[in-house]
């Protein structure tokens, strides 16, 4: 671990430091039509505004509809950034995310592009274990 000023380095202080700290991707994903595809494939979402244009259109989509968690492939990478600037000294590995909300203000569509700010909104230790809220919006 790093050392500071001959102390020796406390990952937990360092992350209660780095509270109202975030992180913005620094370009825009823009999401493809066949990564629409590939996503619902994956995730085993069926739906016929994800695979056609003409069922999106009559949904009154311009484009092919992205299902819900799509928004995770930004997310996901905007995450680990945030992570490796105020989990210092943490195993990520160890890890465990215990909550989850999503919020939509509208659907993400193919042609979309998307980013990603993340942030460390708090930080505290219960029963000796350290907890830690984070939010993005994407």
């Amino acid at each position: 671990m790093a050392a500071t000023d001959g102390e020796a380095f406390d990952p937990a202080e360092h992350a209660r430091s780095m509270v109202g700290y975030h992180y913005r991707t620094e370009d825009y994903y823009e999401v493809g039509r066949e990564k629409v595809r590939e996503y619902a494939r994956a995730v085993q979402d069926f739906h016929p505004a994800h695979w056609d244009g003409d069922a999106a259109a009559a949904l009154g989509h311009s484009a092919l509809v992205a299902p819900l968690t799509f928004m995770s492939l930004v997310g996901t990478l905007a995450q680990k950034k945030l992570l490796q600037s105020i989990a210092e000294g943490y195993d990520l590995s160890q890890i465990l995310q215990t909550d989850q909300v999503l919020v939509f203000q509208k659907p993400i569509l193919a042609g979309d592009q998307l980013t990603c700010d993340v942030s460390l909104d708090s930080f505290k230790t219960v029963m000796g274990r350290d907890m830690m809220v984070t939010k993005n919006v994407v």
